[in-house]
């Protein structure tokens, strides 16, 4: 490649500029005699070799494992909710369910509160247990904990509408449902 030397401009400028060692750009013009004199509006060749492919993107590190603990997308089951998710502990049975995004309840339902239910899988759903989740001021965030007796990867995660205190079977509007069976990054 050819450059037109442009006021200023050293043999070391050029160089830089173009990512070329400096003893590569003065090889490749034999025709300058000094490369400590060069004149504005003098032709000299750049030594051009392949561009470097750009870097690649360092492998994103994975999750490191955490024993035990699988999360789970609760999916809407209300044209209006958006997804909610769930953090599930089998060994030693604990179940965290976090809502964002999700109004007051009575905004779309009459009700006051929203409620995990955590069922056997079956075409009869029995209630193993439940509890409700509690409103972060202002946020549009529910969220609730429990550490049940046993808990199985057999079982789904049901929020419903309900108002406080609702019987032991879900009877409000149905939000979100998710299955324990589809859970991500459980460990061996």
């Amino acid at each position: 490649m050819t450059y037109v030397v442009q006021k200023g401009d050293t043999m070391y400028l050029i160089a830089k500029r173009f990512g070329v060692p400096l003893g590569d750009l003065i090889a490749a013009n034999p025709q300058i005699k000094d490369p400590n004199l060069i004149y504005p509006g003098q032709v000299i060749n750049v030594p051009v070799t392949q561009p470097p492919s750009p870097p690649s993107p360092p492998p994103q590190p994975s999750p490191p494992p955490v024993s035990g603990w699988c999360t789970l997308c609760l999916d809407p089951l209300h044209p209006k909710c958006p997804p909610g998710s769930a953090l599930v502990q089998p060994r030693d049975p604990h179940i965290m369910v976090a809502l964002m995004g999700m109004p007051d309840p009575s905004i779309w339902t009459g009700c006051d509160i929203y409620t995990a239910w955590v069922m056997h899988e079956d075409d009869d759903p029995v209630v193993l247990f439940w509890f409700d989740l509690l409103p972060v001021t202002g946020t549009g965030f529910w969220i609730n904990h429990h550490r049940p007796r046993t808990l199985g990867m057999r079982e789904v995660v049901l929020i419903t509408a309900e108002n406080k205190g609702h019987g032991d079977t879900p009877g409000g509007m149905k939000m979100l449902k998710g299955s324990l069976r589809t859970c991500c990054r459980r460990d061996p």
